[in-house]
């Protein structure tokens, strides 16, 4: 092997052993300042990242600097906050029932929902229906929808003087058995307008007026189903 060959490898070893005992150490303060303002370069915020990720000791401290350091020297990346919004609303979005009807002279005409018509003895997902122009309905209309605990069965009949009634059904997901201890509340305008305590896995709410109102399906800590009903005189 020639004397050149040698140096360079040589010196390559010693920058790796540079770099391992950099890696070894803690950083100290001017360095985790110097990250908190982007001043390190890309291979030493790299080595620095590396550090965090192994040394707990290093984590604490650096969160304890980002939870008192100014916050107009500290600039979060804007993909780090489109992420961090995409992770909120898919965990607090839950997907809500959305039923719009509107009362015509032979009874229903479904508008939009998000759920499965009952027609005839089975039940039709909507796109179906509006597929084959299906969405007139005589005096009463059933959808059924999913949630990832319970089956909500929402069953709404004219009766006149444009209202209408409205019977909820909750079932267990996984056994199709009614669910019990839940309280079923009808909400106008951010109003709470009525409320029911479910018997035998069934609330009812009678001679409702045609309107535009939420439905809330909740147990004692925890919410099972929420409704969007809209009515259309």
């Amino acid at each position: 092997m020639s004397d050149r060959m040698e140096r360079f490898i040589a010196m390559a070893f010693n920058d790796w052993k540079k770099d391992q005992a950099r890696q070894k150490r803690h950083p100290d303060e001017e360095e985790i300042a110097c990250f908190l303002e982007g001043k390190l370069s890309a291979k030493d915020a790299r080595r620095f990242k590396d550090h965090l990720a192994a040394c707990d000791r290093c984590a604490r401290l650096l969160a304890a600097d980002l939870y008192s350091y100014p916050a107009d020297q500290v600039e979060v990346p804007a993909s780090c906050l489109e992420a961090a919004r995409n992770m909120v609303d898919k965990e607090d979005h839950a997907p809500i029932f959305e039923i719009v009807l509107s009362i015509r002279d032979f009874g229903f005409e479904i508008i939009k929902t998000t759920g499965d018509v009952l027609f005839g003895q089975e039940f039709i997902p909507a796109a179906i229906l509006r597929s084959r122009h299906l969405s007139d309905f005589k005096d009463e209309v059933v959808v059924v929808k999913d949630f990832p605990q319970a089956r909500i069965e929402a069953r709404i009949q004219v009766v006149p003087g444009q209202r209408f009634n409205l019977s909820v059904v909750v079932r267990d997901k996984k056994t199709q058995r009614p669910m019990e201890g839940l309280r079923v509340t009808l909400v106008q305008d951010n109003i709470e307008l009525e409320s029911r305590v479910v018997q035998e896995g069934r609330a009812a709410f009678e001679h409702v007026c045609a309107g535009s109102y939420s439905i809330s399906i909740s147990g004692l800590k925890h919410s099972v189903a929420s409704i969007s009903i809209d009515v259309r005189a």
